[in-house]
Formats: C-alpha cells, sequence, structure tokens
C-alpha cells in the first residue's frame, strides 16, 4: 500500500502521514489516491497540495470566492463532518488523524463559511 503513495520521496518515513485523499466531491472522474504528507504541513498546506496535484482551484484567500462557492476544506471520513482546522499540524492531530485515515476535500457552504468568519472577528470574551 505504502509503495504506491503518491508523495516526496525524499521525505523521511517518520515524517509521513498516510492518507487516502477522495476529491470526487469536486472532481468525479478521480478515483481516491493514497498520499502522504510531511506531519509538520498545517492542514491548509496539505490542502493546497492536494488541490495542486488534482488541479481544484482553491480560492481560499479571495474573500469574494469564498463568499460565492464557498470555502474548500478536508474532512476525515471516520471523525465526522466537521472540517480539520486548517491551522493545525499534522503532527498536532496524530492522536485524532491516524495513518491510512480517508480526508475528503468538499466545499463548505457559504453559510458555514461566513459563519465562521464572524466567530473568528468577534472579539473572545473571557
Amino acid at each position: 500500500m505504502r509503495r504506491s503513495a503518491l508523495g516526496d520521496a525524499e521525505l523521511p518515513e517518520a515524517q509521513r502521514r498516510y492518507l487516502q485523499v477522495d476529491v470526487t466531491a469536486l472532481k468525479r472522474k478521480r478515483l481516491p489516491q493514497l498520499c502522504f504528507f510531511n506531519v509538520r504541513h498545517s492542514v491548509g498546506r496539505v490542502l493546497d497540495l492536494i488541490c495542486d496535484h488534482a488541479a481544484i482551484t482553491n480560492d481560499n484567500h479571495d474573500a469574494a470566492a469564498v463568499a460565492a462557492k464557498g470555502r474548500l476544506v478536508l474532512r476525515c471520513l471516520r471523525m465526522g463532518p466537521d472540517p480539520l482546522p486548517a491551522e493545525f499540524s499534522l503532527q498536532s492531530l496524530s492522536g485524532v488523524l491516524v495513518d491510512g485515515d480517508t480526508v475528503i476535500v468538499t466545499r463548505e457552504s457559504t453559510q458555514a463559511a461566513q459563519a465562521d468568519a464572524a466567530q473568528k472577528a468577534a472579539p473572545a470574551t473571557q
């Protein structure tokens, strides 16, 4: 299984996280693919790498595009519908996201994206 995985061949084995990547929600003709990523990369960086490999346009940096189409997110099939936090590294999610997990690239609805943006913009109360 690991021999067929896509990723940076020079990355040491100890720094790899193997994930089954499913982009069929956005690219119907692509089958899920086993890939490995650097555990030090953030979920957002992993999403960027997946989008580059699968030729998916990632407009998450463009507020107008996010408002119109929704934000691209990674979801772990085993963990449920909540998106993985983009700012966390794979290493920090090691107890939650394990080798062999299936991650799905989807678009978050614009309502959910707007609610998330509003929550991040709101001042923290203590």
